[in-house]
């Protein structure tokens, strides 16, 4: 066994385990949603490329490609619409990395057709974080903020993040798209527009000139606590039952670079309602006290999964279903 993180090191941890939370969380996996830009945040997160040459102005801007343009590009660059819309559900398990902060976390994703989707997140040294969406409700439920349901804005961004195919689908999402402007830095082109989603959230993408893929956004996470910029740089695209997705993605913040990496990705697995159902309080009760207690703080870095880390509760998981139009992506360790 690791050795125990104590209180104070808890503490330390909080803004840390804040930003996971509300990153993964808000992001779903947000499969991960592949963007990039410069948000008129005055305390953004800088994008990739800023500081580079760029063109500006309404002269500029006419020349562009327009903001739908440029989102209908990506999704026909990723493979296209009908490619998307094959893709009736995910599950995804991956690998988090905090830099410089001795943190990992293992992720599973599970998302449906219908919106739904189930994220669990065990951060060694500090805790479970769950999330989903069962239809009715968009909840979670961490040692931070405990059991809750979330509304307005933050669930409108929530939804938005955590479909896979929202890029694909942007007529759903997004409200308004303005491309901003065009930028060159080491040697490639790339356009910026400015987005509106649905429900009030705002977020700049960027869109590689070249390959018309997304490569990074920015944007606001909202939480209980405050909103908190981040950029997402998207790499290492591949494609999953025909359709492109990001399997690396990066995130920067004020706090932190978090480094999300898909191990194994499985399309079009059946998953029931029940995959989907939010824990009743008790057992986040339990879940909460265990962790506080020393259990969920052991700090395991370097070391295999232990036994009793096994044997931790976890949501209902689908058992393993094999169908003709199953389609895997896997990653060697």
């Amino acid at each position: 066994m690791g050795r125990v993180i104590t209180g104070l090191e808890f503490h330390d941890r909080l803004p840390v385990m804040d930003l996971v939370s509300r990153w993964t969380r808000a992001c779903g996996r947000a499969c991960l949603l592949g963007c990039l830009a410069t948000l008129t945040f005055a305390c953004r997160s800088p994008l990739p490329g800023d500081g580079a040459a760029g063109d500006g102005g309404a002269d500029a801007s006419r020349s562009l490609p327009t903001g739908k343009e440029l989102l209908a590009a990506h999704a026909a660059a990723c493979g296209g619409v009908a490619a998307a819309a094959s893709i009736r559900s995910l599950k995804i398990d991956s690998r988090i990395e905090i830099r410089g902060q001795a943190i990992r976390a293992d992720a599973e994703y599970q998302w449906r057709e219908d919106g739904r989707f189930l994220q669990v997140q065990r951060i060694e040294g500090v805790g479970e974080v769950v999330s989903g969406f069962d239809g009715v409700d968009v909840w979670s439920q961490d040692p931070i903020y405990g059991d809750r349901v979330l509304s307005g804005e933050e669930r409108a961004q929530a939804l938005w993040l955590a479909s896979p195919v929202s890029w694909a689908r942007y007529a759903e999402y997004v409200a308004e798209a303005n491309t901003t402007g065009r930028r060159t830095a080491a040697g490639r082109t790339s356009y910026e527009v400015e987005l509106k989603i649905n429900g009030g959230a705002t977020a700049t993408a960027r869109f590689d000139a070249q390959t018309k893929r997304l490569t990074a956004l920015s944007m606001e996470v909202i939480s209980p606590s405050g909103a908190q910029p981040v950029t997402v740089a998207f790499e290492d695209y591949r494609a999953v039952a025909g359709y492109e997705m990001a399997h690396v993605q990066v995130v920067t913040s004020a706090t932190g670079i978090i480094r999300e990496e898909y191990r194994v990705v499985v399309a079009n697995a059946p998953l029931q309602d029940g995959v989907f159902a939010r824990r009743k309080s008790a057992e986040v009760k339990q879940v909460a006290k265990r962790d506080l207690d020393g259990d969920g703080l052991a700090d395991r870095s370097g070391e295999q999964a232990s036994p009793d880390a096994a044997s931790r509760p976890r949501p209902p998981a689908e058992p393993a279903v094999a169908s003709p139009d199953a389609a895997r992506v896997g990653r060697e360790e």
